[in-house]
């Protein structure tokens, strides 16, 4: 009887000594190295490369180190939606871009789409269509797809670095000056769903550990493997949507105000569009051409805060001071003084381009 039983109690133990093991490992990563984890995940889908949850509370949090939420529409987006009787009864202002758009790294209410909402007033409307992870191409498609039917006056597109590689998957290409929009042809495997889904693993910091290791060796496997041949082919893949997203919302008397992420390097505070001589070329000829305006920021002001503890750039003073400078400029061009409608050849703004966009980017455009 006994020579049954110890089998049996062997498993028991050996299950047991794994719990604790696993606990032990939970706790000690969680206090001494936290992960960064979201629940819900991103979702599948054959529209577009990443997207959120609908209607969700999503929960993103380092162990204790900090914790934000975000709540999500009936889009996946952030921020409040207008029901379709309402629209044409204020002027709506879309705002396409990434996670900086979408508010990674900020508290509900402080995103800069809903200072700009504030400023602004009752008669406008703000409707935020950032997606963490999106480039122009998704950005562009998601606009004809849903942004458009709030018939806006003006549209934000939010630019920063990781821009024109996010901007190549496929989802919209150009062919004969038009946008085709197409269906993603991979498919999610059942087991990946299922773990996405997970509450518990994706809690689990031991996982996120797992997770990180593995898309930063993923990272670097593309980093190495990319060529100056490639950087220019993106570039240029993000020059030619913009400009001709550009031509078509001018077409159509939309306003397109074109923003730049900051970020703080090792010895200065600049624009992400620092760092692309020919995206930056290109977008201040557009506007020289009418097709934009570029927003101006404060950038001494900008650099006297810290970004969020998440690792964006910009933490909730950033977005506060990047939403004022929207609406600012915005009533100023909405102002009876302005002589000329946004995005005309005769409202470019004739600042230095030094203060637009550094001294490194005026220095290239003078060369030319």
């Amino acid at each position: 009887m006994n020579k049954q039983r110890k089998p049996a109690s062997n498993f028991m133990l050996l299950c047991l000594s794994c719990l604790m093991a696993l606990a032990i490992g939970e706790l000690s990563i969680r206090y001494l190295f936290p992960q960064k984890t979201l629940f819900p995940r991103y979702v599948s889908s054959d529209e577009y490369q990443l997207m959120l949850s609908e209607n969700s509370t999503l929960v993103h949090a380092q162990g204790n180190l900090w914790k934000f939420t975000y709540q999500t529409n009936e889009f996946g987006h952030r921020g409040k939606t207008l029901p379709a009787a309402d629209r044409d009864k204020t002027t709506n202002i879309v705002a396409l871009g990434d996670s900086f758009t979408f508010g990674m790294g900020v508290n509900e209410g402080a995103v800069y789409t809903h200072t700009l909402d504030q400023q602004l007033g009752q008669k406008y409307f703000v409707f935020n269509a950032g997606m963490s992870g999106w480039g122009i191409d998704s950005a562009i498609k998601r606009y004809y797809e849903i942004s458009s039917s709030y018939n806006p006056k003006y549209v934000i597109v939010q630019f920063t670095r990781n821009d024109p590689g996010d901007s190549v998957t496929g989802v919209t290409t150009i062919s004969d000056s038009e946008f085709i929009f197409s269906k993603l042809s991979r498919t999610t495997p059942w087991w990946q769903e299922i773990l996405s889904k997970s509450y518990i693993l994706q809690s689990s910091q031991m996982y996120a550990m797992a997770r990180t290791i593995a898309e930063n060796r993923m990272a670097e496997s593309s980093a190495e493997q990319s060529s100056g041949s490639e950087e220019y082919l993106l570039n240029k893949n993000y020059i030619d949507m913009l400009n001709l997203f550009a031509k078509q919302l001018q077409a159509q008397d939309i306003g397109l105000l074109f923003l730049s992420v900051t970020h703080r390097d090792a010895d200065s505070y600049h624009y992400d569009l620092d760092h692309f001589d020919e995206i930056g070329r290109a977008v201040v000829n557009m506007e020289s051409a009418g097709l934009l305006h570029i927003i101006d920021l404060p950038l001494d002001e900008l650099e006297s805060y810290l970004g969020s503890p998440e690792g964006h750039q910009w933490g909730p003073q950033h977005h506060e001071i990047v939403g004022k400078k929207i609406a600012a400029t915005i009533r100023q061009l909405e102002s009876p003084n302005q002589q000329t409608k946004c995005c005309s050849a005769e409202t470019h703004n004739k600042k230095p381009l030094a203060a637009k966009y550094g001294a490194r980017t005026a220095e290239l455009l003078t060369m030319e």
